[in-house]
């Protein structure tokens, strides 16, 4: 009976982040061969809804978080930049560093809370935690066939902690075609 116990503890302590009671629906982008998977309750926005950054810099998908209550003014969010590299010779590395070092020249008020290699999918990555007083990001930045993918989750600095896990499960499931 304490052994059973014990399972139980452990296997609530330790459950699967993926495991949830709520659906997953699937997006594939035609243009970047990529799939990622994003909760029913979320919306998805893609390039036609969203207006083209540049020339080079192509939004492709944005995830927003359903709305908490009335008085909610921001939707937490997911989304996905494509940057055209062609004619630049950059690893995600130095992606991650030039693109965190533009950033904090445009927001002087933004300061990198944390940076880390990882793995997504396969490819190697780089997370970039960064924050000012108004908003709070975890970005990842990877480079495949000259082209830099930037999946970034933005919330409201109270609540990233409570929809991280939720915007990491989004990410995680980033996959290259």
């Amino acid at each position: 009976m304490k052994r059973c116990i014990g399972l139980v503890i452990i296997l609530m302590l330790c459950g699967n982040p993926f495991v949830s009671a709520e659906e997953f629906n699937s997006y594939k982008s035609a243009s970047f061969n990529f799939i990622m998977r994003y909760p029913q309750s979320w919306e998805m926005n893609t390039l036609k809804d969203m207006e083209v950054m540049s020339p080079v810099v192509k939004n492709e998908v944005a995830f927003l978080s359903p709305l908490e209550n009335k008085d909610d003014k921001f939707r937490e969010n997911v989304n996905v930049v494509v940057e055209d590299l062609s004619g630049r010779q950059l690893d995600s590395e130095q992606y991650a560093k030039a693109a965190d070092a533009a950033w904090l020249k445009y927001d002087n008020t933004s300061k990198i809370v944390d940076f880390q290699k990882t793995n997504l999918n396969g490819e190697v990555a780089y997370y970039t935690i960064m924050e000012n007083d108004k908003l709070k990001f975890k970005q990842y930045k990877l480079v495949k066939d000259n082209k830099a993918f930037v999946i970034t989750f933005t919330s409201e600095p109270d609540k990233f902690d409570d929809f991280l896990n939720i915007a990491d499960n989004i990410i995680q499931s980033f996959e290259l075609k």
